[in-house]
């Protein structure tokens, strides 16, 4: 069931990086208590993320599609550490995301930096400088919560456990070669 279910979430995150292209099959680096690492290749180009989902989301919606808080080095774009949300929804247009950990100060993330392609329910900060700030938070932390508001006005609120996260983010920059 475990391995039906780590399928279940390689097939969303794929369906959610869709925007940028279709990644190749994956190489499991790793499950770190609640963060799955991984490797691809996509479009000729390494890419090493690493996922983990809620323990907790709330709100009151009908419907919602997977939920996801990411991290993902693309070494051929010079690219690493990048922080980036699936919320499962689309995002209301002018609002921003909220993300605290461990009951922090609240790092806010316009909605103008949407997912590529104009994904509206793939959210992360353009500025390299605040995405490392976040994935230094995440290595020291044990909880994050992020606070977001759909296109239809609802509040969700999601609980992510960091136990294993500096073990995962160890692992994709590993693979990836990141600085």
């Amino acid at each position: 069931m475990k391995r039906l279910t780590h399928a279940l979430a390689l097939a969303a995150l794929a369906a959610a990086l869709g925007a940028w292209a279709a990644p190749s099959a994956a190489q499991d680096l790793g499950k770190y208590k609640d963060w799955s690492a991984h490797r691809f290749t996509e479009e000729g180009k390494r890419l090493c993320l690493m996922f983990s989902q809620p323990k907790k989301a709330q709100g009151k919606y009908k419907r919602r599609g997977e939920i996801f808080a990411l991290v993902s080095h693309r070494p051929d774009d010079r690219q690493f550490g990048i922080v980036s949300f699936e919320m499962g929804y689309p995002f209301a247009p002018g609002k921003e995301l909220s993300v605290s950990i461990d009951g922090g100060r609240a790092i806010r993330i316009p909605a103008d930096d949407s997912g590529p392609g104009g994904d509206e329910s793939l959210m992360w900060h353009a500025s390299s400088k605040v995405n490392r700030r976040i994935v230094r938070e995440m290595q020291g932390g044990l909880e994050m919560v992020a606070t977001g508001r759909s296109k239809r006005g609802t509040k969700t609120v999601d609980t992510y456990s960091l136990r294993g996260f500096t073990a995962a983010y160890k692992a994709i920059s590993r693979a990836c070669g990141a600085p």
